[in-house]
């Protein structure tokens, strides 16, 4: 899952929410250096991402993209899957996705992320983009990739991945639909292992 799906996984807790963001950002056991909610946010993010990328239905996808993205593959899944999400978003929250996203910025924006300039930078754009409010619209999802393409290396192909999507949607809707409940089961079931020690 991308931002969207990780901040969904929250829970509407705001320390959680910071962990499930700086997730990508925190390495190794440094995130024993944040209070234990935070904390326990870095680590469920780390388990959402080995888990969406062992998942089998999200396997056959990367390996259905792996020919036109290579590495960029799981990037890409995890994009169509926040796209799902913030489409069908209604099914899943019982807040609309504005407010959500909404929520979502005026506690991250109120957080010292001076360690982090990356996810300072980050968050500035993800804010004044409205980035996730928008991940269900077709034409903003595009944009997103563009972007991407444009930020990582050799990822050029990136600006290709909304095609593919709209030319192998309902196998994409298929697998997000798939993958969704197994990883909610799998985050309840294993939530009090994210506690660090």
């Amino acid at each position: 899952m991308n931002f969207l799906g990780h901040f969904f996984f929250s829970d509407n807790d705001p320390e959680i929410l910071l962990g499930q963001f700086l997730g990508d950002y925190v390495k190794g056991k440094r995130y024993l250096d944040f209070e234990t909610k935070v904390a326990k946010g870095i680590l469920m993010h780390r388990f959402i991402d080995d888990f969406t990328d062992h998942q089998e239905d999200c396997l056959r996808l990367r390996d259905a993209l792996r020919p036109d993205f290579g590495l960029y593959s799981p990037i890409v899944i995890d994009m169509f899957l926040d796209h799902f999400l913030a489409r069908d978003w209604h099914h899943f929250h019982s807040q609309p996705l504005e407010d959500f996203a909404d929520w979502c910025f005026e506690h991250l924006l109120a957080c010292d992320l001076s360690r982090f300039p990356d996810a300072q930078t980050t968050l500035k754009y993800m804010a004044d983009g409205r980035w996730i409010a928008h991940y269900g619209e077709k034409e903003e999802l595009s944009k997103s990739l563009r972007g991407m393409s444009k930020r990582f290396k050799s990822a050029e192909k990136l600006a290709l991945a909304p095609e593919w999507l709209f030319n192998n949607y309902d196998l994409t809707e298929k697998v997000f639909y798939q993958h969704l409940p197994q990883l909610k089961m799998a985050c309840k079931v294993n939530f009090n292992t994210f506690d660090p020690v």
